[in-house]
């Protein structure tokens, strides 16, 4: 991940700044209108984007869950794969 991370950015963000502008533009319905059941992971020592950030976005979410994994941090989540898997297959 960290290789991809840096090749993305080897020439400049511009290509990484684009990418999040189509993202957050997608045409999903705006937060706490939507009518799935959404699950969102954190890791609690993720210093990257702070755990207040995935508190904050579970509570704009009425369907939402959030699981937080103690002493994980950002990208460091290979060991909860199998929970969220579980998770998403029900």
């Amino acid at each position: 991940v960290f290789e991809a991370f840096l090749e993305a950015g080897r020439q400049g963000p511009d290509g990484i700044v684009d990418d999040l502008i189509i993202v957050t533009r997608s045409a999903c319905p705006p937060l706490g209108q939507g009518t799935s059941d959404v699950h969102l992971w954190h890791g609690e020592d993720d210093h990257a984007v702070p755990i207040a950030q995935g508190r904050w976005l579970a509570e704009q979410i009425p369907s939402a869950t959030l699981t937080v994994w103690p002493e994980v941090g950002h990208l460091h989540t290979a060991g909860q794969w199998a929970e969220v898997c579980r998770t998403v297959r029900k």
